[in-house]
């Protein structure tokens, strides 16, 4: 009997430390599909319905915004301004996610269509949102939008 429960226990462990790694993939899949969806409802949210609700809840006091054109905002400054944006068509694209610890990062594309204080918005924008985990919840630290231009389709340099 106590040959059984050792050959169960030594199976049993050798279970254990083969499957992690795929414990922890699952793991990582499971929030980076949690993440992918807080940045898309955030985004859609704030940018086509004005409501700053899921903003505010997500983003840590902390917070910052760098957009391309060399702004920097602070949380108080988004939260305020999100009627300067006149959307009428967003699609959010997700296509990188990255996880260290408690800071991951979502990356992909916005499709806009639209102004910000009457001004053309980019029809597209790359996105990075970085999040970090506080007290079990994870949170939006940073976030960056920058113009996005394929490369493939420009003409080369002369």
């Amino acid at each position: 009997m106590l040959i059984r429960w050792k050959s169960y226990v030594l199976l049993s462990l050798g279970y254990l430390l083969c499957a992690s790694p795929l414990v922890a993939a699952d793991d990582n899949s499971r929030l980076e599909a949690h993440l992918a969806t807080l940045n898309h409802d955030s985004f859609v949210d704030y940018i086509l319905h004005h409501d700053v609700t899921l903003y505010s809840r997500l983003t840590l006091p902390e917070y910052t915004l760098v957009v391309d054109i060399g702004i920097v905002e602070t949380r108080d400054e988004v939260l305020a301004t999100a009627e300067n944006l006149s959307v009428t068509s967003l699609r959010v694209e997700h296509d990188y996610f990255a996880r260290n610890g408690d800071t991951a990062m979502v990356s992909g594309l916005l499709h806009v269509e639209g102004t910000v204080m009457g001004h053309p918005i980019p029809p597209q924008l790359r996105y990075l949102s970085v999040f970090v985990e506080r007290e079990g919840e994870w949170r939006l630290l940073a976030r960056s939008l920058t113009a996005y231009r394929d490369p493939r389709q420009s003409p080369p340099p002369e």
